[in-house]
């Protein structure tokens, strides 16, 4: 069973529980549903425990989640830093995680423009960081409205030929 990060844990918030993430998922509201199973994994020692969420929420722009049987300060402080692993089974027939993407070519107005280097979020929007044929580097906000197609087989991105966008 392959799994792929969809978050990490970066702190607590009050003493019921809470945690909150660093989300490297687009669908949040999916991936942190009341009840679904979760890994947790120590990124040192890689160390894993299973979990299962009890309550998610968002507040300023993070989600913060709650697991079954942990809804106390003093479990859940050894998470900080863990990631939280999915399985990759559970994905949807055109869903993808952000290391799918990464080493794509990406192509504007049918040329090569240069590779995916990297995916991250940055205030709530997922970016794409390009670098370029000629070494410099560009990001694309990963939204429908820059991205005409994704294909993951052919291990390219086509960017649409928006007047303005490069």
């Amino acid at each position: 069973m392959e799994k792929v990060v969809i978050g990490t844990i970066v702190n607590t918030r009050g003493l019921k529980g809470e945690l909150k993430i660093m989300s490297s998922t687009s669908f949040p509201e999916e991936r942190f549903k009341v009840g679904n199973k979760l890994t947790l994994v120590n990124p040192l020692n890689k160390t894993e425990e299973e979990v299962v969420i009890a309550r998610h929420f968002v507040f300023k722009n993070f989600d913060f989640l709650v697991f079954k049987g942990k809804e106390d300060i003093n479990l859940v402080e050894k998470y900080k830093n863990w990631h939280i692993l999915a399985d990759k089974k559970e994905l949807g027939e055109n869903d993808f995680y952000y290391s799918d993407l990464k080493g794509l070519d990406v192509y504007f107005n049918n040329q090569l423009l240069g590779k995916i280097k990297e995916v991250f979020d940055l205030n709530n929007r997922s970016m794409l960081r390009i670098k370029k044929i000629d070494n410099k580097e560009l990001l694309v906000i990963f939204m429908d409205e820059f991205i005409d197609n994704v294909d993951l087989e052919n291990k390219k991105i086509t960017l649409k030929n928006i007047e303005g966008l490069l």
